[in-house]
Order: structure tokens, then C-alpha cells, then sequence
């Protein structure tokens, strides 16, 4: 664990700065020189979690779905 530690140091401050760059589309290099210095694993992380959440979700809402007006 003391390998990945370095690469979830981000404050608040980095956080917003790295979500206002990557919702701006990036006409420049800025985004890559804001991240450069201190990349973090933190944005990949949660992005897939919030997708395998998603998918086991909407998969389950369906089958619900599916159940509840199925005939039979």
C-alpha cells in the first residue's frame, strides 16, 4: 500500500482544478501540465466504481422491471 500512497495525495483544491480542466475542452496543454506534477489514481478509481455500480443497477431495475410487467 505505501507504493499507491503517492498517488492518492491530492487535496480539495487539486480535485476542482482537475475537474474544472477535464470538463473545459482542453484547446491547450494545461490540463496535462496541472496533472503532471502530482498525477493521483483517485478520477480512474471512482469513475470505473460509479460505473460497475451502475451497470449492477440498471441491470437489476430491469430485471425488476421485466418481472413486475413480464405475463405469466
Amino acid at each position: 500500500m505505501a507504493y499507491y500512497e503517492e498517488y492518492f495525495k491530492v487535496n480539495e483544491q487539486d480535485v476542482r482544478e482537475r475537474l474544472k480542466f477535464a470538463l473545459v475542452p482542453p484547446f491547450n496543454s494545461e490540463f496535462i501540465n496541472t496533472i503532471r506534477p502530482n498525477p493521483d489514481f483517485y478520477g480512474p478509481f471512482w469513475i470505473m466504481t460509479t460505473i460497475v455500480f451502475l451497470l449492477g443497477t440498471i441491470g437489476n431495475f430491469s430485471n425488476y422491471l421485466l418481472s413486475k410487467f413480464s405475463d405469466g
